[in-house]
């Protein structure tokens, strides 16, 4: 879990990189859980000091992670820059034996903040696309996780799951969200894997200058183009908003890069139903780090959409499929 750490802590680790650098404040990013994140302000630049907790980082995941971005930058693509610090490693070890880098802070806008015009919507997805297409290309060099808990997967091998019912929700509708997961799990298992940033909802996608940028790559794993793109369908169209004609347009343009084979596009509906049961029943899987008494107003969001895009129905977004 995330947690604050002493000043003198915070500016030795940055003094790894920059000595001469003078912080003139930092502070522990509000978003994620699992590591503890610290904009540091210094004059003309600022930068993410990311300290990976252990909660659910191997230390050659984390060296995968680092090396990844460090090759999508190569590929043209826009993710943050790694920096290298005084000893020449891009890594280094902090408190307690935990894992330190420091990369660049993407100052902009998240895209559920910003008014999109048909051109800036037509980048983003493209972008996705190509960013995809450099995952793929380098997915065989890298030590990749195969499953995670938020993926379809880990709700295939974990069958206890299917015996949780929160307080809150309709045992019915989970049952029948489990039948439609049972319908898909065959012809999902069969699809292409590759690696993928699984991760790709609003606030890991940031527009600063009129341009996109992706951030947060620390959920990656092997996994089917399907999953990652329901993931950002699901934020664009069925959660911060509710636009399910975003649907035609997003495919249209993301298959202007990459085609989609017919069982990729068949496992959208269940992929984006997954996504959001997987945080339905986070509290229920240990390794999430989520809890209802910190997160429960959050994770019943999801289950507030969950529930209207089951209610919407596979055959109504089957229709909206190009």
């Amino acid at each position: 879990m995330k947690q604050n750490y002493d000043k003198n802590i915070i500016e030795w680790l940055f003094h790894q990189y920059f000595p001469e650098k003078e912080i003139i404040q930092y502070s522990l990013c509000d978003g994620g859980i699992e590591n503890s994140n610290f904009l540091i302000e210094t004059k003309g630049a600022n930068y993410i000091l990311k300290i990976f907790e252990g909660f659910k980082n191997k230390s050659e995941e984390i060296h995968a992670e680092v090396s990844i971005l460090i090759h999508l930058r190569e590929l043209k693509s826009n993710v943050p820059e790694i920096f290298v610090a005084q000893n020449g490693e891009t890594i280094i070890i902090g408190p307690w034996e935990k894992e330190v880098i420091l990369m660049e802070y993407i100052d902009g806008t998240k895209y559920r903040d910003k008014p999109l015009s048909d051109d800036m919507l037509f980048l983003l997805w493209q972008s996705i696309a190509t960013l995809n297409q450099n995952l793929a290309q380098i997915s065989g060099k890298y030590l990749i996780p195969e499953t995670h808990v938020y993926d379809l997967k880990y709700i295939f091998r974990h069958l206890e799951l299917r015996t949780y019912v929160p307080d809150y929700a309709d045992p019915v509708l989970l049952w029948q969200v489990w039948t439609d997961i049972d319908e898909i799990q065959s012809t999902f298992e069969k699809l292409p894997t590759q690696l993928i940033h699984n991760d790709l909802h609003s606030n890991n996608i940031i527009f600063k200058n009129d341009e996109l940028y992706f951030i947060d790559f620390s959920d990656f794993l092997l996994g089917s183009v399907a999953q990652e793109i329901a993931i950002s369908l699901f934020s664009w169209c069925f959660h911060h908003f509710w636009h399910p004609e975003g649907v035609t347009e997003y495919l249209r343009w993301y298959e202007s890069v990459r085609k989609l084979t017919l069982n990729e596009k068949k496992c959208l509906f269940w992929c984006i139903e997954c996504r959001m049961l997987n945080i339905v029943l986070a509290p229920y899987i240990p390794e999430s780090g989520l809890d209802m008494e910190n997160y429960g107003e959050w994770i019943m969001r999801y289950y507030a959409a969950l529930e209207k895009f089951h209610e919407f129905g596979k055959e109504n977004f089957m229709k909206l499929i190009p």
